[in-house]
């Protein structure tokens, strides 16, 4: 790992998570597994996800962010070639991003986890940017075994059973094996309501005595409910003929119970308009619970199989091969569905239930919904419905099926001097997601504008509608997903191609092609196939889907051919006896490719280690790196968003005409239609370097203490400026005579040019549309520091291991570029900027610790889990001096226990019998401002775990 050549790779940072460590810490999947790792950032993509709903990656998914700099800059290896890319994206800061799927590995099967915290790219290419974690499967397995494991969450009731089986056999006498590995895993589905903090998504309960008490941001309950606000199409107002006004100056009303305050008139004995949107101090209880609706855990059931086989050919060749599957099924309860804002749509004047509709039905009969003493005319008004959860309808149910296959065919051995090593590898996966309960928004228009009794009515509370009513808009809703790797390649080494004074120079080298593709098929409903037309305005939108974002297909493909280079360098050798040197050796390394798509990238790499004696060692290395943009940010196209814009040129006229007071800051913001699609992206770049000590002291056999440093600094960060800020860079050019071609706008009227007028501002119409394009923008620049401890001894007890590791983050800085100084100096705050870590999931110090001890047939361990303290930017309080203090998310540390017996007696030979309790303490993470009340990232909500595991080989 980290060389193909032997002697260098010995002296690199890398940590090391084998059998042994997978028992101890009770881990059961790639997630888990991840999870031990101190290095190891928020994992973005998890089972916590529902923002964004269809558009967000969901199912059995666990995302990898080495080093917190960011999911997709960590390469995952399989027996040393790449994984294929999980088949789904969603955004993280408004950017599409990909992601290996951890949990496709095999947790049956594993020989060890290789972890090089180290940059990589000049070695295995593209995305190597953070490090790269290698999965190394058990390739020489002899017998047959099997295991079953039962674990309960106590407090929340998650269920798991871990079924795995292990085969293998020597072949033609020795000259090959085939080892097969299969794991089977299903959990229960687990609802809010067993978890204290996911119960209700209003959490202001638990700040009680805090100085966050009463603080409404951890109110998180939606205000869109059953409850809909109403604006008439026509510029007007409504009102009763005693001149009560029931709409707002702008003709804008909403439904509430009768039991609220502000009520005009009445709708029915329950319900009543009142003028205007709801305020939260005396509408509070419309706020609608979505946490009470949502499942805290799938159900989930989840197959991996994995084998491997070798067989020499003759003494020089040996033939290889991998074949692995992996299918999970998740099944789980969302939430019910909104109306998004260029959803609106209009109720006709004929609807039966408008209460302002037409004083006759169409049968001739009177209208028994109209209001009485209204001003509105005999023929009635349309209206537009603006704000409405369906929340009579059956929630939103999501079923993801993702499937990953792999095969690999590989020959390797030597020519001549030569080792070589050639494979073929074939791998995709697929992710196919449905959504149960969806809603049409076509036929809910329809359902509502129907004339009679049947037709649904929005003027109730979402409380007075059949079932036959609902199920004549139900619409299931899908999104289906492929990706594809296709790998050939020729490496080979030498280890020592020449000597000189210190020793043997060895040689590597290698060439690659690969081919890569995403290829996503949203449903017709949301890619513009079958869009929504308002069947009164004529108004098209295209998303056709209740609550659902339009979003459209998107496929891309990219090849890549890449060729590197490896020397592995000897400058000193214990035999030229100079004093305080017993070895110096050095790897330069350099790699090229050439992207389809995105150009060409070489990167090179110096490593180095001084072996002073047997006991010390100093080592460092430099190296460049690149991330190429993935396939969906170089190939989805139009992504239509709404998103509240401010107006920074309107704003500043105002200001400076005396029409708005205050400063920039008061500027309010609008909907406005955002369109994101890239503009000539290139790979993102970024430099590495790290220097560390390794420690092994003579006195204290077996002690082996390290301390590493790292630094990396990424240049061209794939972003997006946001609609507000592309707003703000309108003004700066509108002040210089120029104008921001992002910002589209209509024509200036001639108040438009009187407002303008004086201001030294071009003059400007209303924004239609900001064009907020995917764009190289920031630098990155992180840093910190990695310490570990091995100890073994050995007494009358038994053997003893003691293992901690410890992850110190320095540094997550983000420098602004040339736009956002533009920003800074207009006076807009640009979020995002400065030293992330303590913020938002990035503690600045993870750390776990083990003790394992064995003694003939038993075996034990002790294991603890450190997760540091951060800020969540999300809550915040002022202070008397005005100062912002920040929601505290305290540190977390878990302690797990296990213990197991091998049984050795005849009858039961081959039985393993363990016991293992995770979060001994049941100690509960932090509350967070977040989904289910916790930063699902880096925290689980399991509390005491308790499980007991069988094995038996024959």
């Amino acid at each position: 790992m980290g060389s193909y050549l032997t002697p260098i790779a010995g002296t690199l940072p890398i940590s090391l998570l084998n059998n042994d460590d997978i028992a101890a810490y009770g881990v059961s999947d790639g997630a888990e597994l991840l999870r031990m790792l101190p290095q190891s950032g928020d994992m973005a993509f998890n089972e916590s996800n529902f923002t964004g709903g269809v558009n967000t990656l969901r199912g059995d998914v666990a995302s990898v962010n080495l080093r917190s700099i960011g999911t997709g800059n960590t390469l995952m290896l399989v027996n040393g070639r790449r994984m294929v890319l999980h088949p789904s994206w969603q955004n993280s800061s408004s950017v599409p991003v990909v992601s290996y799927n951890m949990n496709t590995i095999p947790a049956a099967g594993i020989a060890q986890m290789q972890v090089m915290r180290d940059g990589a790219s000049a070695l295995y290419g593209a995305d190597a940017v953070a490090g790269v974690i290698n999965t190394v499967m058990i390739n020489d397995y002899d017998g047959v075994a099997f295991s079953a494991r039962y674990g309960k969450a106590i407090g929340i009731g998650k269920k798991d059973l871990n079924l795995t089986f292990s085969a293998g056999t020597e072949l033609n006498g020795g000259k090959g094996n085939i080892s097969f590995y299969a794991g089977y895993d299903s959990r229960n589905a687990v609802p809010t309501s067993n978890y204290k903090y996911a119960a209700s998504a209003d959490r202001t309960p638990f700040l009680v005595g805090t100085d966050f008490e009463d603080n409404s941001a951890f109110d998180n309950r939606s205000s869109i409910g059953g409850h809909g606000y109403f604006d008439m199409i026509d510029t007007g107002t409504i009102g009763l003929q005693d001149g009560t006004a029931l709409t707002n100056s702008s003709g804008r009303f909403h439904v509430q119970p009768t039991t609220n305050s502000g009520c005009l008139t009445n709708v029915s004995d329950t319900i009543c308009i009142d003028d205007g949107y709801w305020s939260y101090a005396t509408d509070n209880a419309m706020y609608h619970d979505l946490g009470a609706e949502r499942e805290l855990y799938s159900k989930r059931s989840r197959l991996n199989i994995f084998s491997v086989f070798s067989y020499d050919i003759n003494d020089t060749h040996e033939l290889y091969g991998e074949l692995g599957a992996y299918v999970a099924h998740t099944s789980r309860n969302g939430d019910s569905a909104r109306i998004l804002t260029d959803q609106r749509f209009s109720i006709s004047k004929n609807a039966y239930w408008n209460p302002f509709g037409a004083t006759t039905l169409a049968d001739g009969s009177a209208n028994p919904n109209r209001l009485a003493s209204t001003d509105v005319p005999d023929e009635g008004v349309d209206l537009l419905l603006y704000h409405y959860r369906v929340t009579d309808a059956d929630v939103r149910h999501i079923k993801v099926t993702n499937k990953t296959y792999r095969a690999l065919l590989g020959l390797k051995g030597t020519l001549g001097d030569w080792n070589y090593d050639t494979a073929l590898l074939y791998s995709t996966a697929s992710s196919d997601d449905k959504t149960k309960n969806g809603l049409s928004v076509s036929k809910f228009q329809d359902s509502i504008n129907k004339i009679t009794p049947d037709a649904y009515n929005p003027f109730c509370g979402a409380s007075c509608n059949s079932e036959t009513t609902l199920t004549t808009f139900y619409q299931d809703l899908t999104k289906n997903a492929t990706t594809e790797l296709a790998l050939v390649d020729f490496k080979v080494s030498h280890p020592s191609i020449f000597s000189w004074a210190a020793g043997d120079v060895g040689f590597a080298s290698g060439i690659e092609y690969r081919y890569v593709s995403f290829d996503e098929d949203k449903d017709d409903r949301l890619d513009g196939t079958s869009p929504f037309m308002d069947s009164i305005s004529g108004n098209v939108a295209q998303s056709n889907s209740i609550g659902d974002s339009p979003t459209n297909d998107v496929f891309g493909d990219r090849s890549v051919f890449s060729t590197f280079a490896e020397l592995s360098l000897p400058l000193v050798s214990q035999a030229m006896n100079i004093s305080l040197v017993q070895a110096v050796n050095m790897q330069l390394a350099a790699r090229y490719e050439n992207l389809s798509d995105v150009g060409n990238a070489f990167v090179p790499r110096v490593a180095a280690s001084w072996h002073v004696n047997n006991n010390l060692m100093f080592r460092g290395s430099w190296s460049e790196g690149f991330r190429a943009p993935n396939l969906v940010q170089t190939n989805l196209l139009g992504i239509n968003r709404q998103s509240s814009t401010v107006d920074y040129a309107r704003c500043t006229a105002k200001l400076e005409k005396g029409l708005i007071e205050g400063n920039l800051s008061n500027c309010k913001g609008d909907q406005i239609k955002v369109l994101r699609e890239p503009v000539d992206l290139e790979s993102e770049t970024s430099v590495n370097t790290g220097y560390g000590v390794v420690f092994t002291p003579s006195l204290i056999e077996n002690l082996t203490l390290t301390l590493d440093y790292w630094q990396i600094e990424q240049e061209g960060v794939i972003g997006v400026l946001s609609a507000t800020s592309q707003s703000a860079l309108d003004l700066y050019y509108r002040k210089n005579g120029q104008t921001n071609p992002n910002v589209q706008r209509e024509k200036a009227t001639p108040e438009d040019i009187e407002l303008f007028l004086g201001t030294g501002i071009s003059a400007s119409g209303e924004i239609t549309q900001v064009i907020d394009p995917y764009l190289n923008l920031d630098k990155q620049i992180s840093s910190g520091v990695d310490y570990a401890l091995e100890y073994k001894f050995k007494n009358d007890m038994g053997q003893f291991t003691y293992n901690l590791s410890a992850a110190r983050l320095i540094s997550r800085k983000t420098i602004a570029g040339e736009e956002s100084d533009i920003l800074s100096d207009l006076g807009i705050v640009v979020t995002n900027l400065g030293n992330m870590v303590g913020i938002n999931g990035s503690p600045k110090w993870k750390a776990n610790s083990s003790l394992k001890w064995r003694n003939q047939a038993w075996s034990a361990a002790l294991t603890m889990e450190h997760t540091g303290k951060f800020e969540e930017t999300s809550a915040s309080i002022t202070d008397s001096e005005g100062n912002r203090e920040y929601w505290k998310i305290d540190a977390w540390h878990r302690f797990n226990a296990y213990i197991g017996y091998d049984f050795t007696h005849d009858a039961a030979q081959g039985i393993k019998i363990s016991f293992g309790i995770k979060n001994l303490f049941d100690k509960l993470p932090p509350m967070a401002d977040d989904r289910f009340g916790l930063f699902g990232g880096i925290h689980t909500p399991e509390g005491r775990y308790v499980y007991t595991k069988l094995n038996y080989k024959f």
